[in-house]
Order: C-alpha cells, then sequence, then structure tokens
C-alpha cells in the first residue's frame, strides 16, 4: 500500500472514532498519522489530487473535533449552571468564604 493511501485510510479511520468519542483510540490514530506526515515525501509521484483528498479530509476532521470540543464544553458549562443553582457563598465567622451547597428540595411546590 502506498503511503499515501494509508494517510487517507488513517483519516477514514480518524473520523470514524471522532463521531464515536473513543478517544484513546484517537490518541493511538493522531500519533501513526503524525509519523506517516513526517516521512511522507510530498515531492514524490503523489497526484495533485490524492494530497487535495488527504488535505480535504483532515481539515473535515478537524472541523469535527472542534465541534465536539464545543459540544463538551457546552456540557461542561449546564453541569455548572445546574450546580451553581444550589450553592451559595457564605463567610464565617472569621471572615473566610466557604461554598454552601443545598440539596434540591424533594417538595414541588404548585401554584
Amino acid at each position: 500500500m502506498r503511503q499515501i493511501d494509508e494517510i487517507e485510510d488513517l483519516l477514514d479511520r480518524e473520523r470514524r472514532v471522532i463521531l464515536s468519542g473513543d478517544i484513546g483510540e484517537l490518541e493511538r490514530i493522531t500519533e501513526r498519522k503524525t509519523r506517516l506526515f513526517a516521512s511522507l515525501d510530498f515531492a514524490s509521484a503523489h497526484t495533485q489530487a490524492a494530497v487535495q483528498r488527504i488535505s480535504s479530509k483532515s481539515r473535515d476532521n478537524g472541523e469535527l473535533l472542534s465541534s465536539a470540543g464545543k459540544g463538551i464544553q457546552s456540557a461542561l458549562d449546564q453541569v455548572r449552571d445546574a450546580r451553581s443553582m444550589f450553592e451559595q457563598t457564605i463567610y464565617g465567622k472569621d471572615g473566610a468564604r466557604r461554598s454552601l451547597v443545598t440539596p434540591p428540595s424533594r417538595l414541588e411546590q404548585k401554584y
């Protein structure tokens, strides 16, 4: 298998792994991809079309990773916001600031 074809296959696999959310596998793919790109001779007989394909796939995967990162950050923000609904800051006798977490009420208020 030509090296450029191997990179293209690896980029296809990377896309599937990004969509599946398997971070451990993504790390292994990234290491392999880095080694392959470092040893690739762009001046060789690779066609311009093949280079454009791997460039496009790499860019698409980067956009997927960016979107996944934004989704994770959004989820973390929602968890933080939910926690803050039950957290209050109080000051002790010594003036030290403390966080007081109040559990959500199990009583349902009806109007």
